[in-house]
């Protein structure tokens, strides 16, 4: 297939469109299953970011997030180009339909992998347009990474807003962590 300038697609979804996996729509987003049997649920919740002009207000996001349970969970786990360009093409999707919103990517951390996911998710996050940012948070606390991100479109008119809620709200909640221990 060739491309011709100016296509609005990405070039993710026109070159892997072969090696996409079937979705099935759930209750919060997508699940599916890749080719070693590991099962994929892909989901976009409400998040609400601390807008730090308004005390009190908030700034409606959307949380993005992916879990994996493994087949078998005793075997390396493998490089999947169809779990990556099937999980960037339902993000990419979901901001075409969503322009004007800002999403909230949190890396899990019940395994203590949530650094290895971050920088996996970057060399992804990587390969998309680029008219998508990404404003990366790392906190360390109880001797745990907590790893986010904010993806956002360059041309979103309240990119600004977005940006300083998300940094603005982990200021908030780690001041909060911090404080209760303090009592």
């Amino acid at each position: 297939m060739l491309l011709k300038r100016g296509n609005r697609f990405p070039l993710l979804r026109i070159l892997n469109l072969s090696s996409l996996y079937n979705l099935t729509p759930n209750s919060s987003g997508y699940q599916f299953t890749n080719s070693s049997g590991d099962e994929y649920f892909v989901y976009f919740t409400d998040f609400y970011l601390m807008d730090p002009l308004t005390e009190g207000e908030f700034v409606d996001a959307r949380s993005f997030g992916f879990e994996c349970v493994r087949k078998n969970p005793n075997k390396r786990q493998r490089y999947d180009v169809g779990t990556k360009s099937t999980i960037l093409n339902i993000l990419t999707n979901f901001f075409d339909k969503r322009s004007e919103d800002a999403f909230i990517y949190i890396c899990l951390n019940t395994d203590g992998f949530a650094r290895n996911r971050r920088i996996i998710f970057g060399r992804w996050f990587n390969e998309l347009k680029s008219e998508y940012e990404r404003h990366q948070s790392h906190i360390d606390y109880a001797e745990q990474g907590w790893y986010s991100a904010l993806l956002i479109r360059k041309d979103n008119p309240s990119k600004q807003r977005y940006i300083d809620a998300f940094h603005y709200t982990q200021k908030r909640m780690l001041e909060d962590i911090e404080n209760e221990e303090d009592d």
